[in-house]
C-alpha cells in the first residue's frame, strides 16, 4: 500500500513538472515523499534558486549546492560567503567579479592562490596569478619553484616553456634548455619527461633551439635504455620518440627496431615472480578495512582510536586524508563507493553513517586541487540495502514487507525508476550484504551473489544466474577488465566472462583473500597468509594456467587493485602498506 501511495505521489509529482507548475511538483516531492533533494532540483527547473537554496542549506545541509543556487539567484555575498566557507575561493572570486565587485573579487583570488600554494598545487597557483592577478613573472616563479622535485614538475616545466614562448623570451629558454641537458631524469619519470620536450624539438619557433631540445632528448633516452629489465612498451615509445627527432634518416628505425629484438631476445615472457616497482605506506596507527579504486588513484577507510579515516592515495605515494564519524571495531568492514572520480565525491553506504554528513578532504601532499564531497544521501534507507554506482546513476535493491524493490537514482538523488525485483534470492537482507559488501555494475547488469549462485540482474528481466562448485564469498568486476568478473569462493575463485554461460575456476584449495584481473588475461590472487599468485588465460577463456608467483608482506592483504591502465598491481595490507608491482617481461 504505502509502495502504491509512494508510486502515485511520484506520478502527480511528474505531472506538475511537465505542467510547469514547478512549486506544486517541489511540494509532493518535500511534503508527501521527504525527498527533498528531488524537490530541490524541482525548484531549480523552475527558477527559483532562492527557495531551493534554502533548502539545500537547510534540509538536504549540501552548502555546495546551496551556495550554486545563490549564484543563480544573484544573491551575491550569499554565495560568496559559503563558497568561503567550503574552501572555495575562487568560486567565491567569480561570484563578485561577475558582478562588477573588482576588489572583492582581488581578495578571493588573492585567497584562492594561498591556498593552492598550501595544497603544492604550482599549476593551478601560475594559471591564478598570470589569469586573474596579471602578474606574468610571479607565475613564472611558481612554475620554476616545482622542479624538479613536487608531483606537478614535469607539467610545470611543460608550462613554462609555453609561456616563455608565448612570451618572446628566447634566452631565458635556451638557459632553461641547457640547464636541462645535464639534468638526470629518474627512470619512471623518463618517458614523461621526453613527452615533454618533444613538441619543442620538432616544432620550436626559434628553429635555432630545436637542436637543444632534441639532444636534451637523446641523452635522457640514452640514460633510460640502459636499465634492465625495461618495460617493452616503454622501450617501443621511447625508440619511436627518438626516430621522430631525425625523420630523414631512413635507417634509424631499422636500426632501433634491431636493438630492440636483440635486448628482448630469449627472454621468457612474464615467468619470474612481478617486479616491486615502489613502495609506500598510509597514515600509521589505522587498521585499514575498506579500499575502493578511483580514476587515477584509491579510497581506503580506517579505524583509529576514536573514530575513522578516509584517505585518497595516488599510486605513487601522495595522500590526503578526512576524520569520518564512525563507531571503532566494527565486525563487518564499512561499505562506501566512489560516485564521481572527476569531482571526487565519496558515497557512504553504510547505515552506521549518520545522513547527510559531509566534508572536505584536507591536502597534506595534494596531487590534485579538487576537493572531496564525502556524505550519505537520504535516498538510502536505514536499513541494510545494496546499493552500487553504475554508469546511469545508482542502483539500490532493498526488501519492503517482503518484496525486494529495485530503484535507479540519478548521481544528483532524482528518483529515474522504481520496480519489483523478479527473481531476486529469497534471503535476508544481511545474509546478501555479507556476500556483496561492494557490488559493481557489469557491462549492463548487476551481479548479486547468493549461496553458490550469482544472479546477473537486468532491469525489468528476470536475472541469469551462474553456478560455482563453492559458496562465493563475493564477486566484483575489476576496473580495467570490463568483459571479466572476478568471484572469490570460500576455498579458490573463478573468473566469469560476457557471453558464458559457466565460469572457470582455479587455485581451488586456497582461500583467497583480495584479488583483481589486468587487461581481461592476467588474474593475481593473494591468500590470507599473503601467498600471491598469478594465473593467465591460455587457449582462450576456458583455462588459466599458473604463471608465477610472490609473496606479500605487511599484514593481512585486504584489496588488490589495477594501477597503470592495467599494466600494474597494487597490493593494499591491513597496515596500510602498499606494494606497487609490475609483471616481468
Amino acid at each position: 500500500m504505502a509502495h502504491r501511495l509512494r508510486t502515485r505521489y511520484r506520478s502527480l509529482a511528474d505531472h506538475e513538472l511537465a505542467m510547469g507548475r514547478y512549486r506544486r511538483a517541489a511540494y509532493i516531492h518535500a511534503h508527501l515523499l521527504g525527498e527533498f533533494r528531488s524537490a530541490a532540483n524541482a525548484l531549480c527547473q523552475g527558477g527559483f534558486f532562492r527557495e531551493a537554496a534554502l533548502l539545500y542549506e537547510n534540509y538536504i545541509h549540501d552548502s555546495r549546492e546551496a551556495a550554486r543556487c545563490y549564484a543563480e539567484a544573484g544573491c551575491v555575498h550569499e554565495a560568496a560567503t559559503r563558497y568561503s566557507k567550503l574552501g572555495q575561493f575562487e568560486r567565491a572570486a567569480e561570484v563578485y567579479e561577475k558582478h562588477g565587485c573588482d576588489n572583492l573579487a582581488r581578495e578571493f583570488w588573492i585567497k584562492a592562490l594561498e591556498d593552492h600554494r598550501a595544497r603544492t598545487n604550482r599549476l593551478g597557483a601560475a594559471v591564478l596569478l598570470r589569469e586573474k592577478l596579471k602578474d606574468s613573472e610571479a607565475a613564472l616563479e611558481e612554475l620554476a619553484a616545482a622542479w624538479p622535485s613536487e608531483s606537478q614538475a614535469m607539467r610545470c616545466l611543460g608550462m613554462r616553456l609555453e609561456w616563455l614562448q608565448a612570451m618572446g623570451r628566447r634566452e631565458q629558454i635556451e638557459r632553461l634548455v641547457l640547464e636541462l641537458r645535464e639534468y638526470c631524469c629518474p627512470d619512471p619519470l623518463a618517458l614523461d619527461y621526453t613527452r615533454v620536450l618533444e613538441p619543442h624539438a620538432l616544432a620550436c619557433p626559434e628553429t635555432s633551439l630545436r637542436p637543444l631540445f632534441a639532444d636534451a632528448i637523446k641523452l635522457a633516452a640514452a640514460r633510460f635504455l640502459k636499465t634492465e629489465d625495461l618495460d617493452p612498451n616503454a622501450r617501443r615509445q621511447m625508440l619511436e620518440r627518438l626516430t621522430r627527432l631525425e625523420p630523414s634518416d631512413r635507417l634509424l628505425p631499422r636500426d632501433c627496431a634491431h636493438w630492440s629484438d636483440l635486448n628482448t631476445r630469449g627472454k621468457s615472457l612474464n615467468t619470474r615472480a612481478p617486479r616491486i616497482t615502489h613502495t609506500f605506506s598510509l597514515q600509521g596507527a589505522v587498521r585499514w578495512r575498506s579500499v575502493r579504486a578511483s580514476k587515477h588513484s584509491f579510497f581506503a577507510i580506517g579505524e583509529t582510536s576514536v573514530g575513522g579515516i578516509l584517505t585518497e592515495a595516488g599510486w605513487h605515494g601522495s595522500t590526503r586524508s578526512l576524520s569520518i564519524p564512525m563507531t571503532p571495531r566494527l565486525a563487518e568492514p564499512p561499505r562506501f563507493e566512489v560516485l564521481d572520480a572527476e569531482s571526487t565525491r565519496i558515497l557512504l553506504l553504510d547505515p552506521r553513517f549518520p545522513n547527510d554528513w559531509a566534508g572536505e578532504l584536507a591536502a597534506t601532499d595534494l596531487f590534485s586541487p579538487f576537493t572531496c564531497q564525502v556524505s550519505r544521501p537520504a535516498m538510502f534507507p536505514d536499513e541494510p540495502c545494496l546499493a552500487a554506482v553504475t554508469p546511469e546513476g545508482i542502483s539500490i535493491i532493498r526488501k519492503s514487507h517482503h518484496e525486494w524493490i529495485s530503484s535507479r537514482w540519478s548521481n544528483a538523488g532524482a528518483l529515474l525508476t522504481e520496480a519489483p525485483a523478479h527473481g531476486f534470492p529469497d534471503c535476508e537482507p544481511a545474509t546478501l550484504l555479507k556476500q556483496n559488501p561492494h557490488p559493481t555494475a557489469w557491462m549492463d547488469c548487476l551481479p548479486i551473489a547468493a549461496g553458490n549462485r550469482l544472479y546477473l540482474f537486468q532491469q525489468g528481466t528476470q536475472p541469469r544466474v551462474i553456478e560455482c562448485s563453492g559458496v562465493i564469498r563475493t564477486a566484483f568486476a575489476p576496473r580495467h577488465a570490463a568483459k571479466s568478473l572476478l568471484i572469490l569462493l570460500e576455498k579458490g575463485a573463478a573468473i566469469a566472462r560476457r557471453g558464458y554461460s559457466r565460469c572457470v575456476e582455479l587455485g581451488s584449495e586456497d582461500v583467497w583473500a583480495a584479488g583483481t584481473i589486468l587487461e581481461n588475461k592476467h588474474v593475481v590472487l593473494v591468500s590470507e597468509s599473503g601467498e600471491g599468485r598469478i594465473y593467465v588465460a591460455d587457449q582462450g577463456f576456458g583455462h588459466y594456467r599458473l604463471e608465477s608467483s610472490f609473496r606479500q608482506e605487511g599484514g593481512r592483504c585486504i584489496a588488490v587493485l589495477s594501477a597503470d591502465n592495467g599494466k600494474s598491481f597494487g597490493c593494499i595490507s591491513e597496515r596500510g602498506e602498499v606494494v606497487i608491482r609490475r609483471l616481468r617481461n
